[in-house]
């Protein structure tokens, strides 16, 4: 007892901080779906139990439930529309705080001798530091340079920052999850009777699975799947999504042909009619890297398994011929039984793709953008990547800067392109180094296994598996297939105890100083780049100025009034950025609550800094009606070219509830598309001369007559750099609502305006100018006509007067 007391002390904090994480972890990523929670929540309790009772019983129950549980949310419209984590992560916390309160209760002798534990260490090290850094970054350094998390976007595709953090937690978690099994295996499975268990109960999951998927196939494919796989009729057993499944099943059957030969006889039609079951059903999965993966798989078994046997060649060659000829008739079988099969219809796609000469990038369905993308990341970012979890985050802005159509967004979709693009070369030679330790106890087991041992079966159906995963992992990067990784590492736990668990040498001793002393010098270099890069080029503020996006929060999607004004309903704190255009900011102003005139509506607004930290109030408004009002802002002597505004209401109100509509949103105050407002005059003294460009000029599909919404354009000559523009405009007002126009000097936007009084009128924009030609246009956005009310929003462009000043 006394010599476990500190190590039960270790396991005692461990498992009160892992049970704090999990339980915050729970109420932020699961749906609180009632009848959901009810049937999940028993499934993970049990896990917990056993494991706390007995590892071996909890991986066990593990083992058999990872594969059934992961379409468990499908099943109440929790689908990918519904943020959530998936349900074998979930599983696999609960049952490592079962291992944490088993360790504490009985505290293990951890053997961590194995060289594979080295590189697995550092990338686990690599991947806690990128996440740090790539949270703080989405987070706006919170609490250091920001007072709160905002859900400020983060890339060009309106991401924001909740979703980035999600992505970062769930990646670092797929990595981490996976070695922390491995760990708990290596630890438990100390001989093959026990591994016998473990593959045997796989064995029982993975065949409920396939009755699953024959449920889908002949009687309803949506039974727990999503629509987005219904509409390519793709079916997906118990798993996340069809290529999840179909990675497993073509890793798993090659392990069943050796599972046939080193079990007991009476096992082997079991094994049999798996092998059975899964070809038929593969099929109707529509995996092509999968039909790859269990192609080569295979091929490889009977490689290994005719180099260690004792037949004659005579006899090999006839069984390398019944092969051929089995395979033939397999091949024959699927071409007339599977004919309507996607996987089927997806190879004579590709077929004809191929035939006809198109582009490998269709025939890849897109990978080589997301390989080209990947790639990129890694020359801009190269010791560190762009973070981990953030590929996802940075392919549109990468797409659109390669020029390419963004359609979707999706993993580098190949392993070593998503740790490379995300941690860099340092993860990525870090990762292969793991993978060489893999493939170094392969061959060692390979080698010293006897020729007549029936281990030989296993260990050469494990090799085959894992050269399927290999296979299927340049096509995919599974990052967000938490069972995946689960059976990959269930297969090292495997190829460990069937290849007599190499040695090496411990970790954290005195004779590995040098290598704590390398691995330190790679930690800190990778951190102090990492940082560098997260202060400045990967920060938000960098980004959003590179890729021309807003900063704002607490904004629900932009809408229009039956006027045809564009605004934003916004929560109880929200902020915007708005281009410095001046010299007046005007910002309308709405406040809907039903109770508004017995209670008015308090609205602070605050000009902050980059980072949203209020600096100044510099406004409070009281709102006492339904009527929007607006706030003035004169900025002309701003000298920032962002303006950042924290707009924070007393209270908000709900639709749902005062209405009874289908609107469950909390509403504070709605905040309308910003303007400026511009002088009309230039004064006298400062005019040096007048250049009149005809209102003849304009062109665009409506020339200078913007009856609906659309552009006009006016080419002119500069002769000096100072100059200012006057735009004379005659408009049409319609529900006390005029015309809103953008203003562009050479595509840049100028000026942003709201003209509110009918008849002619003029606006003056000051400008710099380089000398030579240059493209003034006005876009009108906000058309409104009604025939019946006799109601029509137009403007009609005038003369352009370039005024060259003193």
């Amino acid at each position: 007892m006394k010599k476990h007391f500190p190590l039960r002390i270790v396991y005692l904090i461990l498992s009160l901080i892992s049970a704090v994480i999990i339980y915050f972890f729970y109420f932020k990523y699961i749906p609180f779906i009632n009848t959901f929670n009810l049937i999940l929540f028993p499934i993970l309790f049990l896990v917990l139990l056993c494991t706390v009772y007995r590892v071996e019983s909890g991986i066990l129950v593990f083992v058999f439930i990872f594969p059934l549980i992961n379409n468990l949310p499908y099943f109440f419209g929790i689908d990918w529309n519904i943020p959530h984590a998936p349900t074998a992560l979930v599983l696999f916390l609960f049952f490592f705080l079962g291992w944490l309160i088993h360790s504490f209760l009985r505290p293990p002798q951890l053997d961590f001798s194995h060289p594979i534990f080295k590189p697995m260490v550092i990338f686990t090290l690599v991947v806690f530091i990128s996440a740090v850094l790539t949270l703080a970054r989405f987070t706006n350094f919170f609490p250091f340079l920001s007072n709160r998390i905002y859900e400020l976007p983060v890339n060009i595709n309106g991401v924001r920052v909740g979703g980035a953090v999600m992505s970062v937690i769930f990646s670092s978690l797929n990595y981490i999850t996976g070695f922390l099994f491995f760990v708990i295996l290596y630890q438990t499975i100390k001989t093959k009777e026990i591994f016998k268990k473990i593959m045997l109960v796989f064995s029982v999951s993975i065949l409920i699975s396939l009755f699953f998927a024959l449920v889908q196939k002949y009687f309803s494919l949506s039974l727990g799947n999503t629509s987005f796989w219904i509409n390519i009729e793709r079916i997906n057993a118990t798993f996340k999504d069809p290529n999840s499944f179909g990675v497993v099943l073509s890793s798993y059957l090659p392990l069943v042909f050796g599972m046939i030969f080193f079990y007991n006889k009476k096992l082997r039609p079991f094994f049999i009619f798996l092998i059975i079951f899964g070809l038929f059903i593969f099929p109707s999965i529509g995996s092509r890297s999968g039909l790859l993966g269990l192609g080569i798989s295979i091929f490889t078994f009977f490689i290994l398994y005719f180099a260690r046997s004792e037949i004659s060649l005579k006899k090999k060659l006839m069984f390398v011929f019944s092969v051929f000829l089995a395979s033939i008739l397999v091949a024959g079988s699927f071409y007339f039984i599977s004919s309507q099969s996607n996987l089927y219809k997806r190879i004579g796609w590709s077929i004809d793709v191929f035939n006809r000469q198109e582009s490998l990038n269709k025939l890849f369905t897109r990978r080589l953008d997301f390989w080209t993308a990947g790639l990129n990341m890694v020359e801009d970012y190269p010791l560190t990547g762009v973070g981990i979890g953030s590929f996802i985050i940075e392919l549109p802005n990468y797409l659109n800067q390669m020029g390419k159509p963004f359609r979707f967004t999706d993993s580098g979709e190949n392993y070593f392109f998503q740790v490379g693009s995300e941690l860099g070369l340092i993860g990525l030679i870090i990762i292969l180094w793991l993978f060489y330790e893999i493939f170094k106890l392969m061959k060692k087991g390979w080698q010293e296994k006897e020729k007549k041992s029936k281990d030989k079966f296993i260990l050469i159906g494990i090799i085959s598996s894992i050269f399927s995963l290999f296979i299927n992992y340049i096509f995919h990067s599974y990052i967000g297939a938490f069972a995946v990784k689960y059976f990959f590492w269930l297969l090292i736990a495997g190829l460990c105890v069937f290849s007599n668990k190499a040695e090496g040498s411990i970790l954290f001793t005195r004779s590995n100083k040098k290598f704590l002393i390398i691995t330190l010098v790679i930690l800190i270099i990778f951190g102090a780049v990492n940082l560098v890069n997260t202060m400045g080029s990967l920060s938000l503020q960098f980004q959003a100025e590179k890729y021309g996006w807003d900063q704002n929060f607490g904004l629900y999607s932009a809408e229009k009034d039956d006027r045809g004004f564009l605004f934003n309903w916004a929560k109880r704190s929200a902020g915007i950025s708005v281009d410095n255009l001046g010299p007046i900011l005007i910002i309308p102003v709405l406040a809907s609550h039903p109770d508004i005139k017995s209670n008015p509506v308090n609205v602070r607004i605050f000009l902050s800094d980059t980072y949203f930290r209020k600096n100044r109030l510099l406004k409070e408004i009281i709102l006492r009606e339904n009527k929007w009002v607006e706030f003035e802002y004169p900025v002309q002597n701003f000298n920032k070219d962002k303006i950042h505004l924290v707009f924070e209401t007393d209270r908000t109100w709900q639709p749902l509830k005062y209405l009874n509509v289908m609107d469950s949103r909390h509403l504070a105050i709605g905040l309308g598309k910003e303007y400026f407002r511009y002088p009309h005059k230039i004064p006298e003294d400062r005019i040096n001369k007048i250049e009149r460009i005809s209102w003849k000029s304009w062109e665009g599909k409506q020339k200078n007559r913007l009856w609906s919404n659309g552009e006009g354009r006016i080419e002119f000559e500069s002769d000096e750099q100072k100059v200012a523009i006057r735009l004379n405009v005659k408009i049409q007002i319609a529900h006390d609502l005029g015309p809103y126009i953008i203003l562009r000097m050479d595509e840049k936007v100028i000026g942003k305006c709201m003209l509110n009084e009918e008849g002619w009128r003029s606006i003056v924009f000051i400008q710099e100018l380089s000398r030579g030609k240059h493209i003034f246009s006005v876009e009108y956005i906000n058309d409104f006509h009604d025939i019946q009310k006799e109601l029509d929003r137009n403007i009609l462009l005038g003369d352009l007067e370039i005024v060259y000043l003193k």
